[in-house]
């Protein structure tokens, strides 16, 4: 059932990926995997729209070239492996030797004050893409009752998404 709903750009840009992430998988039920293509298809211009609107740090080349100084930086003084190379974390982060952590902090230091323009300004348009996620817009998503969602659908999915009772 196509409806009408006002929703903001944060939530539409995470529907839209999630929804984007299920568009190569097999489908659980018929009617669910009509319902993530039709919102896929309706959700692909406005996310589109959203991405092109927002600022990505990993779009700049200035914020990358800042970024892999402070990579380099983090490999001279990483914890190393047997094999020489440096251990990285869970959240896929270069591990600091503690014996070197406090050099390694004053240089970071150092070219964070160098660059110090450059961080300003990322932080001012990361501040900016936070008003702009919260933006609420009005479009039309395709809407399935409770019973039609598959188990394992997030709860802000079936809250966005989701018509009628159980």
């Amino acid at each position: 059932m196509i409806q009408k709903r006002k929703i903001n750009k944060f939530n539409i840009k995470s529907a839209f990926e999630y929804f984007n992430g299920l568009m190569s998988k097999p489908g659980e039920k018929a009617e669910y995997s009509m319902f993530v293509f039709n919102n896929y298809s309706r959700l692909l211009p406005v996310y589109s729209a959203i991405s092109n609107e927002i600022y990505d740090p990993n779009k700049d080349p200035e914020f990358q070239a800042y970024n892999g100084k402070v990579r380099t930086l983090a490999v001279e003084y990483a914890k190393l492996d047997e094999a020489g190379k440096p251990l990285i974390d869970a959240n896929k982060n270069i591990v600091i030797d503690e014996a070197k952590s406090a050099e390694f902090n004053e240089k970071l230091a150092e070219l964070n004050k160098e660059n110090e323009a450059l961080l300003n300004g990322v932080k001012e348009k990361q501040n900016k893409n936070n008003e702009i996620m919260q933006q609420i817009i009005e479009i039309d998503i395709d809407a399935i009752t409770i019973s039609q969602f598959i188990p394992s659908a997030p709860p802000f999915i079936v809250g966005l998404f989701a018509y009628g009772t159980i």
